[in-house]
């Protein structure tokens, strides 16, 4: 009796390959395109006034161009959430650690992500206070170089 001829046999790790590349996730949708700006006048072309729709009003004297939130206002608590992931140094890491520590013997709960969301929410959007910031960024820079920074 004849039997079918059957198939040669294939190792478990092609066949795995083969499962692997069948669950391959569709590509990932592309990114947005990035927002074109319009080009500044140049200042031998006079801008029509009239014929511009209307505008927002203008930012108050001495602001900087801020996002959507501003210190002034609130941080909604659902509002949208990204990692920092940033990486420190031991020192400023076990610094932060004591703090909050020192802030729940005096009974205030608190977190390493919330102490730092309040002190970068509480920077300065001013120019004055931009000024004073750069400032104190040279100097701490100044005084605690790290490795990877070029002078």
């Amino acid at each position: 009796m004849a039997s079918a001829p059957e198939s040669p046999p294939t190792s478990g790790v092609s066949a795995l390959e083969r499962l692997n590349r069948a669950r391959r996730p569709a590509q990932p949708p592309p990114r947005k395109p990035m927002r074109e700006l319009p080009e500044p006048p140049s200042a031998e072309e006079p801008t029509p006034q009239a014929a511009e729709e209307p505008r927002a009003p203008a930012p108050a004297p001495g602001r900087a161009n801020v996002t959507k939130y501003a210190p002034e206002g609130e941080l909604p608590p659902d509002a949208p959430v990204r990692g920092l992931g940033q990486r420190v140094r031991d020192p400023v890491y076990e610094r932060l650690d004591d703090v909050v520590h020192a802030l729940s013997k005096r009974r205030l709960r608190t977190s390493k992500t919330e102490l730092l969301e309040m002190l970068l929410w509480e920077l300065p959007v001013d120019e004055r206070g931009l000024d004073q910031l750069a400032t104190r960024l040279r100097r701490f820079q100044e005084r605690h170089p790290t490795l990877g920074r070029r002078r």
